[in-house]
């Protein structure tokens, strides 16, 4: 159940994709937006288009596979296929980058809010500490020293 679910997510969320241009869907060669390099084949397009949309833990077994690719058969990678999927691999590697270091931006963020907060806490605790020992000590003075005693 939940299977059929996430495919039906996962194909709506493609369309979406399609229908906004996040993703183009192969017609005809073309000049890549980001890469800035042409796109011949739909097997390039699928390529770049899978690279570039990959997590961080994708994108590290997918160079894996392809060092051992390009390790085993150099000579059936034509160089502009290759320097595309160079490009596109390069690419993903900068927008992960920025996305964890804005990551690490926001846990910093949220490292020094909480640590205010923690602090502006402490501090209104120990006004409220200073508050009531200013209240007793004015009904002391007020009521005499055995006030609190009779109650």
């Amino acid at each position: 159940m939940f299977d059929k679910f996430k495919q039906w997510c996962e194909k709506l969320s493609e369309e979406i994709k399609l229908k906004s241009g996040m993703v183009k869907e192969w017609e005809k060669p073309y000049v890549h937006d980001v890469l800035e390099l042409k796109v011949r084949t739909k097997e390039e397009h699928e390529a770049v288009t899978k690279i570039l949309k990959m997590n961080t833990h994708a994108w590290r077994i997918a160079l894996d596979k392809f060092k051992e690719d390009d390790k085993r058969s150099p000579e059936l990678w034509s160089p502009n296929t290759f320097e595309l999927i160079f490009k596109a691999f390069n690419t993903r590697a900068g927008q992960l980058n920025a996305i964890s270091e804005r990551n690490t931006r926001i846990n910093k963020a949220l490292d020094t809010f909480i640590e205010t907060t923690s602090w502006m806490r402490e501090q209104r605790a120990y006004a409220n500490i200073n508050e009531e020992a200013e209240r007793r000590k004015t009904l002391r003075i007020r009521y005499g020293d055995d006030y609190f005693d009779r109650k």
